[in-house]
């Protein structure tokens, strides 16, 4: 959850508007880009929602007993129900913020949000899921550290997607940093991880709409190959840019870097 607003905040950007028709020439032939128009995912997100708000609804009463007490095995299969209906609410939602971000609405609401907030914020909403998997999360907040000036939502939402990112991509038992350090003009903030790391000939790419680094990954890992477009989108909105160094076999380091003067914000 935001640590401003204690909500979602991928939500506050679900407002449509008919998309741009867009087009990218390359290896001469012009293509349209890989992307869903703002009708189809409201269709989809109408056909999809109400079936999983009763999903996870029922889901959430049989694990908390609702109905009486259920078998360790019927509680865990609840759990699991209702753990696949989160996911797939989650794509909904990623699908929808997506479509906005390229369609260039919300309004930029700058605020600002100490670094140990946020840290603690995101620690928070991960520590459960890192925990499962035996992985390691590493706070690094450099001293002192100025409070972070920009829109909180939007920084948030994308360092969930990279904390996210790094969760998915790092083995049992591995390492994940959060850094946030101060800049001459601005902030850095980090998420380092010794996971599986990306190809050279993926590293262009991964910032792309619904790219995947390789098929079989995207099997085993799941996804739709849109949380690094999302990120970008997010941190260019802000005024920032973000950077990725990795080698595969020794993990990834994406680097955002936000403006210190919130007047440098575009909106």
């Amino acid at each position: 959850m935001c640590p401003r607003h204690n909500k979602d905040c991928s939500r506050q950007y679900v407002t449509f508007t008919r998309r741009r028709n867009t087009y990218a020439k390359g290896a001469g032939r012009t293509r349209a880009p890989l992307a869903l128009d703002d009708s189809a995912i409201r269709i989809i997100d109408h056909e999809f929602r109400t079936p999983l708000n009763i999903i996870m609804g029922f889901s959430v009463l049989l694990v908390d007993g609702g109905y009486g007490p259920l078998s360790p095995e019927a509680r865990e299969a609840s759990a699991q129900i209702l753990a696949s209906a989160t996911r797939l609410k989650e794509i909904l939602e990623d699908l929808q913020l997506h479509a906005n971000l390229m369609n260039g609405r919300g309004t930029l609401q700058v605020d600002e949000i100490s670094a140990e907030e946020l840290a603690s914020a995101l620690r928070g909403e991960f520590e459960a899921e890192f925990t499962r998997r035996n992985q390691r999360l590493e706070i690094q907040l450099a001293q002192p550290i100025p409070r972070l000036h920009s829109d909180v939502c939007r920084l948030y939402t994308a360092m969930r997607h990279l904390l996210a990112n790094a969760h998915k991509f790092t083995p049992p038992g591995g390492r994940i940093i959060l850094r946030i350090e101060p800049l001459k003009s601005g902030w850095r903030l980090s998420v380092l991880d010794n996971g599986i790391g990306i190809p050279e000939d993926a590293k262009a790419r991964v910032f792309e709409n619904f790219f995947q680094a390789d098929a079989s990954d995207a099997r085993s890992h799941g996804g739709l190959g849109l949380g690094l477009a999302i990120v970008k989108a997010l941190v260019r909105s802000l005024g920032g840019d973000v950077a990725l160094e990795s080698e595969p076999g020794n993990g990834s380091r994406f680097a955002i870097t936000l403006p210190a003067d919130p007047r440098h914000i575009r909106r």
